[in-house]
């Protein structure tokens, strides 16, 4: 919000800007510990002996086995930031040339729509909402079953 008041961007580059703050939140923690795992692991240590450079080995050992992992958490992820953009939007803080479902909603709001009758107004971008959270969600739990062996069922 502070953002978008201060700087009086578009709609694109808020949604950039909070992704890329985003990204240091919790999960880093288990990145981080998973790299440090993985830096100790024999396959490593047998690159390092040949005389792997520090680029090769994050390249070719270290994402490839992070990256199903992070995957998921970037998908699942997805629907917060929907939901943020609907909310700053609402606000009045979003981009007015963009229709997004919550300018709908922030236009419904001051029309005066539920009063006058006129539900669909708020009913389906609302729903449009929970749609698209439901179905990254969904997304991002096969994903998840799909990459993490241990999430298989048998």
């Amino acid at each position: 919000i502070m953002i978008a008041i201060l700087y009086k961007l578009n709609l694109w580059v808020i949604l950039i800007v909070v992704i890329l703050l985003s990204l240091f939140g919790p999960s880093v923690k288990v990145y981080r510990a998973m790299v440090m795992q993985l830096k100790n692991s024999a396959y490593v240590e047998a690159a390092l002996a040949y005389g792997a450079s520090s680029m090769r080995i994050i390249s070719l050992y270290i994402f490839p086995r992070l990256l199903p992992l992070a995957i998921p958490s970037i998908i699942l992820s997805i629907p917060n930031f929907v939901f943020l953009e609907a909310a700053l939007a609402f606000l009045g803080l979003g981009d007015p040339r963009l229709p997004t479902w919550g300018k709908v909603l922030d236009d419904a709001y001051h029309n005066g729509a539920l009063y006058k009758g006129y539900y669909y107004w708020v009913i389906e971008p609302s729903i449009m909402l929970i749609i698209t959270a439901l179905a990254f969600a969904f997304l991002g739990m096969v994903l998840e079953k799909i990459v993490n062996p241990k999430l298989r069922e048998m």
